[in-house]
């Protein structure tokens, strides 16, 4: 379920670059986020893995990038641990139904004042030239995407991403502003995907939530199908 759940995100959050090469997902996005800028294994391959990271090193080397893996199986896992890869950002992938309550946020087209809230709450530091980047990403989805907001007098406080994949609601780029936060405006969002979802003909939703995110409560709903976590190259020493 973890590499099914992975390859459905992957195509609800494309890379700017990709190619696959020995059924490896090679992404890269000039540096944003690290999804869109990690390996992503596809299929099990029958070329060595020294064959296949250094193709990874190469590809990533070649963009200033450091070369990262999306790893969701095990055994790739202790192999790369073996390597010297290090660990990062475990994140479970979570799937069922989403909370269902009256509320106003709402669901539509992709607009500035959705993007200007959703950099308020998730640039990790980048400026105009990441944000430009994040933006053409949303561009290259092949799936009906919904955007829900919420306002609070007149402004957008809050922001969640949908993308009707057959019968798999993802949900991405859920968010409060921290002054709004703690009063119900998350299971409004979710709530508003979840109709909008219904109406596309999902009947499952699925997230990504690192482990240590504070606000998962939010999706205490839902159930763990699967996890990952990223290895990434060291960096060489000087």
């Amino acid at each position: 379920m973890s590499d099914v759940l992975a390859q459905l995100a992957a195509t609800a959050w494309p890379a700017r670059e990709q190619v696959e090469l020995g059924g490896w997902l090679l992404r890269a996005s000039a540096g944003v986020t690290m999804r869109a800028n990690s390996a992503l294994p596809l299929t099990d391959s029958p070329a060595p893995l020294d064959d296949l990271l250094g193709a990874v090193e190469d590809f990533y080397d070649a963009r200033l990038l450091p070369p990262r893996v999306q790893v969701t199986d095990l055994g790739l896992d202790a192999e790369l641990d073996a390597r010297g890869w290090t660990a990062s950002h475990d994140t479970d992938l979570l799937v069922g139904p989403l909370p269902d309550v009256a509320g106003s946020a709402v669901v539509g087209e992709l607009d500035v004042d959705w993007l200007d809230a959703w950099w308020a709450l998730d640039s990790r530091g980048g400026g105009a030239a990441e944000r430009e980047v994040a933006t053409s990403m949303l561009g290259l989805v092949q799936h009906p995407v919904g955007y829900a907001q919420v306002r609070r007098e007149g402004a957008v406080v809050g922001v969640a991403r949908g993308v009707a994949q057959g019968p798999w609601l993802g949900v991405f780029q859920v968010g409060v502003l921290p002054a709004h936060r703690r009063g119900g405006l998350g299971r409004e969002l979710l709530s508003a995907l979840w109709a909008w979802g219904e109406e596309q003909g999902t009947t499952t939703a699925y997230l990504q939530v690192g482990r240590d995110n504070p606000g998962r409560g939010l999706y205490a709903g839902m159930q763990v199908a699967g996890s990952y976590r990223y290895r990434t190259r060291p960096a060489p020493s000087r």
